[in-house]
């Protein structure tokens, strides 16, 4: 597609830039309101949604900027195709990161402390008559 497909034109076919410097200062500002909640997020004790919270706000994002700033909204079925295609491939990696790091052992709690552990006596077996010099 041409640069010029994207621009917004008026009636008479000029074309419209208060309209399109006025969408785009209306997404950077919803970015800056995003990172300044997902800021607060981060200072909120949300326990187990901390990580759900945080994506989101972050899918939120990529999305504004992937459709206004790189253009998808407008764009040609490839060029879904090809974001789809990166969306899914960072998918698969992603949950393969994680489904390694949930088969590691290091992440468990560490043992009790010696005093509380219950200790059994090693069985010491028989020993032999020792040889007399």
């Amino acid at each position: 597609m041409s640069a010029h497909a994207h621009q917004q034109h008026d009636a008479t076919g000029h074309h419209d830039e208060a309209g399109s410097v006025k969408l785009y200062v209306t997404i950077f500002v919803a970015l800056l309101v995003l990172t300044a909640a997902t800021v607060a997020a981060s200072n909120v004790p949300l326990g187990r949604w901390h990580i759900p919270v945080a994506i989101s706000i972050a899918v939120i994002k990529a999305l504004l900027v992937l459709l206004f700033f790189m253009h998808l909204l407008g764009g040609s079925r490839l060029q879904w195709l090809v974001v789809a295609a990166a969306g899914c491939f960072a998918t698969i990696f992603v949950s393969l990161i994680g489904a390694d790091y949930a088969s590691r052992d290091w992440y468990l709690p560490p043992p009790a402390p010696l005093e509380q552990q219950i200790w059994q006596p090693a069985e010491i077996p028989p020993s032999a008559p020792a040889d007399k010099p």
